[in-house]
């Protein structure tokens, strides 16, 4: 099966043979002959365009599909999540009124234990600026929004420029 480079190639080659020809009269057969095989190679390389797009749609089809079906199975993934946590949170109270903090069964044995790590904290319902400044986290990020302005603006700027904007294919 012929690449789509090679068909590439193949037309460059035929056009190159196509415009090098001086006298046209004598090389008429030659001349026709060039002319049906671009077609031919042409109409090729029309197919496995086709074909690669044709591949590019149900490729993304697919990807579509996959996604759809990720977030199906992460729904129900999640489901079955709050279900162990409402169970564990029952078996939880079960055992704490009962006073135990040890329960054998046939397959198997629990315990309710304290958790470990650092004590949880609780704040309380104040705004980020009434805390202590020794208390606050401050992330510093570059504003790509003022930089734009100002470089639309017409302002140099010796850390930033416009950089031209990547392609992309679109397909119709």
């Amino acid at each position: 099966m012929t690449t789509l480079i090679e068909l590439t190639d193949q037309l460059t080659r035929i056009e190159q043979a196509i415009e090098t020809q001086e006298n046209l009269e004598e090389s008429e057969a030659r001349l026709d002959a060039l002319l049906s095989q671009q077609e031919e190679t042409y109409d090729a390389y029309l197919d496995k365009l086709d074909s690669i797009v044709a591949l590019i749609k149900s490729r993304k089809q697919w990807a579509k599909i996959r996604q759809e079906e990720s977030k199906r199975m992460a729904a129900l993934a999640q489901t079955d999540l709050n279900t162990v946590a409402w169970l564990e949170k029952m078996l939880q109270a079960h055992m704490d009124c009962k006073g135990t903090t040890r329960l054998r069964t046939k397959q198997f044995n629990l315990s309710s234990c304290q958790n470990g790590g650092n004590p949880p904290i609780k704040l309380d319902d104040i705004s980020v600026d009434e805390l202590p400044t020794e208390f606050v986290k401050t992330s510093i990020s570059p504003d790509k929004e003022a930089i734009r302005k100002a470089l639309e603006a017409g302002k140099k700027l010796d850390f930033a420029r416009f950089v031209g904007r990547g392609r992309h294919l679109r397909i119709k």
